[in-house]
């Protein structure tokens, strides 16, 4: 009768897994000694049986899911402060935001970017009137916002009369 080739039983994790919404990491990733609730793999061979222990640490790197923005105001009066936020539901750190402006005419531009999620506009002024996105990206994947319309409410300006002439 010939004889099967080499059988393994796996053992089980190693240390417990720890979850979070944006990774995934053995709660130790020092191996536990023989004994402690960790099973040794076994292999079917024709000497002695050798025992083989398995350590894995998975490291699980999370997409960032569709950003969305919030503003404290999106109608400032001129002169006033608010704030930008681009909030993920997902996502592995670290995580990079890029801030970007569209004008009227659709010309884009990224006017700010970091590690921080939130950014502070003071002063805000007529100019500042536009379309507003925020583009987060991590080590797996990069998207952006829908855009969210910011209408600076100015006016009228004060007349200035010129005596002068």
């Amino acid at each position: 009768m010939a004889r099967p080739g080499p059988t393994m039983v796996l053992p089980r994790a190693a240390s417990p897994l720890t979850t979070s919404p944006t990774s995934a990491t053995p709660a130790t990733s020092q191996a536990p000694p023989p004994g402690d609730d960790n099973e040794p793999a076994f292999y079917d061979i024709e000497q002695e049986p050798k025992v083989f222990y398995y350590y894995v640490h998975l490291t699980v790197r999370v997409p960032v899911s569709k950003p969305y923005l919030l503003m404290s105001d999106v109608s400032p009066v001129e002169g006033s402060t608010m704030w930008m936020s681009c909030n993920l539901e997902n996502g592995t750190g670290p995580i990079q935001y890029v801030w970007q402006y569209e004008t009227r005419s659709s010309n884009i531009s990224a006017f700010a970017q970091g590690n921080t999620n939130i950014i502070n506009v003071t002063n805000i002024n007529r100019n500042h009137t536009g379309w507003y996105r925020c583009v987060a990206s991590n080590a797996v994947n990069s998207e952006s916002s829908n855009r969210l319309w910011l209408d600076t409410i100015f006016g009228p300006d004060i007349p200035q009369i010129d005596w002068s002439k």
